[in-house]
């Protein structure tokens, strides 16, 4: 609006902060908080995470998870052969397991054994790419195929890229 002419006080802006129905003086500002941690403080900390499970022997080293059907039953009956009562987690109904296998070629494809586990809670699937010390630690035992396995130790052991 005009400043002279009209017989009124010059205000500026109507949406000013001071104004009823105006901004908001120094706001809150979306921005991330977020710290990053180096690359070789990472690594190292998923070398401990693995070593701490070797050491605890809730390490398990599958051959394959391709023979699996993609039934809840039978991946539950198999982690019961496999492990026993050593990983069972809220208050021993569940068992508390993380698997590692290598990515499928194609993205939207989902391995039978990731399909079988979406209804086990305890249970998660991922491939070793997306292996960190948060799940490792979260879950009682870990079980990785051996191609992942060989595949995990060549990208730990490889020189960081600077």
């Amino acid at each position: 609006r005009p400043q002279k002419g009209s017989g009124r006080a010059r205000v500026g802006d109507l949406r000013a902060p001071q104004m009823r129905g105006g901004g908001v003086a120094h706001g809150p500002v979306l921005r991330s908080f977020e710290t990053g941690l180096q690359r070789k403080v990472r690594r190292q900390g998923l070398k401990i995470a693995l070593s701490a499970k070797a050491a605890e022997g809730r390490l398990i080293i599958l051959e394959s998870l391709q023979g699996l059907t993609p039934k809840t039953s039978a991946l539950d009956k198999l982690l019961d052969k496999l492990l026993g009562t050593q990983s069972r987690a809220a208050g021993g109904d569940y068992h508390s397991i993380l698997m590692a296998e290598l990515s499928p070629e194609d993205p939207k494809q989902e391995s039978n054994a990731k399909r079988a586990s979406r209804n086990l809670p305890y249970v998660q699937i991922m491939p070793q790419k997306g292996l960190n010390v948060y799940d490792i630690l979260k879950h009682r035992s870990l079980a990785i195929t051996r191609e992942a396995l060989e595949h995990l130790v060549a990208r730990l052991d490889a020189p960081i890229k600077r």
